[in-house]
């Protein structure tokens, strides 16, 4: 179904509001207030790739504005979607066995987009109601997700596998070509049964597809035509016009070579006036005549893109083999394989030209069937099947922002921070907005593998022992250090979420989880800097604290919280000692993150025992 959908102003209580009026194949050419590919709208702020195109880069992906965000046009979307699923099933008691069963949505999203943008299509589809009940009544349903390359490879290796095309130890690059974007990503396989697999490399992508093949065609006809093509009325020009639906069909049977005619050419019917002479257009037919050089200049730089972009994987994949079989990845005895689908993956002309290119070691382009639907198909067969992903590649890096040891001669000196401790002035300054990576981008990780011991001195306001740890993802080749760097420039970070903490209950007798100290600051004011917070019930300190320097600083019966006698009554700052565990679920396809205190590393780096203290996740897969 074509991403469209057109609104309706309405008066409502004397105010006008928009609603949705049609959504995909019933949203007519020319029809006003129409968003289209509004899909890529989701993802405005992601990091431009060499491979996305120019049109899309300049339109920023926007068909229509409409006064709304793209979230709430996403849900509009969707909703229209689920309210004619939901009619489909109503009555003859399908309805009945429905509201007592479990549903499982599958969204799929491209395989370059933010986390941001995986989050907002996720909180699309909850708000168009696909997490409730499906008449308002029965169980809630569950919402999974998965990259649009994993399912459509998990779609054609299953199709491989039943023709006997792949075996343990080959490797499959799967391109998925779709309308509005490519995706490329190389899986290595480990077992056939049941089904396992691996990332080789972090996938690569771009915006570009066949919906860039029509905006050449637009721009072919613009300047062949000039005014007699660009005074014709909008509806006559846009996406779903007769004119669209017909190079609709000419792309799909135009190939390298055909037998029909020499040289082919493909009419596209257009009515025009004052017609420039000597241009490729019957008048009599009132057909534009597109030949095949001129649907070559169409195609090719798409095509061209897609070639690229499969070289660039194929070349990593054979870098990324296990040891042993380095440079195996699309060697003709591994039997190798590009699979292409996705909409403009089934095209006769992609294919022939992939077949073409001299990319090292293809024996053969493999497109399964109904290639247009493989993203489709694998998202259902993800959600019911066992297929493993055993170890996915990081297109990111992931960390938290502390205040860290300063490295002399590495930080520079304007990031010091000297927060003076009594007692512990072995510890040395800090430095200010360090960016501390627990998962570097391309770094394998599986379903439980990160590890990161962390340390940092923080004094809560409250004394509640309660804060957030702010959670940073980096696009960059090489991660930045710093939030914001010594000129106070904004480094190549984002914030993606938090994660909430608490040490509230933490037994202080051990100096190797945390060991309080006193600072000679004036107790924290409100944020209008006015007056005092007020101060939080009191609580005595423990005093039975052991081991090496558990009683450096301490203050005997010192009572936390209690009611400052000065204008600079010291509070309290901690030095929290913890591990941040990472794991990925393949329940939700969301990474979290766990604070523990008082685990031990095993010989494998995995966390073994300690008491969680915090948790948070972010949309990973």
């Amino acid at each position: 179904m074509p991403t469209a959908i057109s609104y309706k102003h309405v008066t409502v209580g004397g105010r006008t509001e928009s609603q949705v009026a049609h959504v995909g194949f019933e949203v007519l050419p020319g029809a006003p207030h129409t968003a289209t590919c509004f899909k890529l709208l989701l993802d405005e702020k992601v990091k431009l790739t060499e491979f996305d195109d120019p049109t899309v880069v300049a339109l920023g992906g926007l068909a229509a504005q409409l006064g709304k965000s793209a979230v709430e046009i996403t849900t509009d979307f969707l909703s229209e979607i689920f309210d004619c699923l939901k009619r489909q099933f109503k009555g003859n008691g399908r309805d009945l066995l429905l509201m007592n069963s479990l549903l499982v949505f599958c969204i799929t999203y491209p395989a370059t987009w933010s986390d941001k943008a995986k989050r907002d299509t996720i909180a699309a589809a909850k708000a168009a109601g696909m997490r409730s009940g499906f008449f308002g009544e029965g169980q809630d349903h569950v919402i999974i997700s998965i990259s649009e390359p994993e399912a459509a490879a998990i779609a054609a290796l299953i199709e491989m596998l039943e023709d006997g095309k792949i075996s343990p130890g080959d490797a499959v690059a799967v391109c998925d070509s779709g309308g509005g974007t490519i995706d490329m990503v190389v899986y290595y396989i480990e077992a056939t049964s049941p089904m396992t697999i691996r990332h080789l490399v972090p996938g690569l992508g771009g915006k570009f597809g066949s919906t860039a093949i029509d905006r050449a065609l637009l721009s072919l006809l613009l300047s062949t035509f000039g005014d007699s093509f660009n005074n014709l009325d909008e509806a006559k020009k846009r996406p779903g016009s007769p004119l669209m639906k017909q190079f609709e069909e000419r792309k799909a049977v135009f190939r390298t070579e055909s037998s029909r005619m020499d040289p082919p050419i493909y009419p596209l019917r257009l009515s025009m006036t004052n017609v420039p002479y000597g241009t490729p257009y019957d008048s009599a037919e009132a057909e534009v005549l597109i030949n095949k050089e001129m649907m070559e200049s169409l195609f090719d730089p798409s095509v061209q893109m897609v070639i690229a972009l499969v070289k660039k994987q194929i070349d990593a994949g054979n870098e990324a083999m296990p040891e042993g079989k380095k440079n195996q990845c699309m060697s003709p005895e591994r039997r190798p394989y590009i699979a292409s689908v996705g909409g403009f993956g089934s095209s006769d002309y992609l294919i022939e030209c992939l077949k073409k290119a001299a990319i090292d070691g293809i024996k053969e382009v493999f497109s399964p069937y109904h290639p247009q639907l493989a993203v489709a198909r694998g998202a259902a067969f993800h959600a019911v099947s066992d297929i493993e992903v055993l170890e996915r590649l990081s297109r990111r890096h992931y960390g938290v922002c502390l205040n860290w040891s300063f490295e002399e001669g590495v930080d520079p000196e304007v990031m010091k921070y000297n927060p003076n401790w009594k007692g512990q002035e072995s510890l040395g300054p800090l430095c200010k907005n360090r960016l501390i990576w627990s998962i570097a981008k391309g770094e394998l990780v599986t379903e439980r593998k990160v590890i990161r011991n962390l340390s940092f001195i923080f004094t809560p306001e409250d004394n509640s022992l309660e804060f957030e740890l702010d959670l940073y993802v980096s696009n960059a080749d090489h991660a930045p250090r710093y939030l914001q760097d010594a000129e106070g420039d904004n480094a190549t970070a984002e914030h993606i979420g938090k994660m909430w903490m608490n040490f509230g209950d933490i037994d202080y007798m051990d100096p190797d989880i945390c060991t309080p100290q006193k600072l000679e600051t004036a107790a924290p004011l409100s944020k209008d800097k006015k007056k005092r917070k007020k101060p939080a019930p009191k609580k005595k300190a423990n005093k039975k604290m052991k081991g090496p320097g558990a009683n450096k600083g301490r203050v005997e019966e010192e009572e936390i919280g209690a009611e400052p006698q000065e204008q600079n009554k010291a509070t309290y700052s901690y030095l929290m000692k913890f591990i941040i565990e990472i794991f990925l679920m393949k329940s939700d396809g969301e990474l979290h993150f766990q604070a523990k205190t008082g685990a031990t590393i095993d010989e494998n780096g995995n966390a073994v025992g300690g008491v969680v203290r915090g948790a948070g996740k972010v949309d990973f897969t």
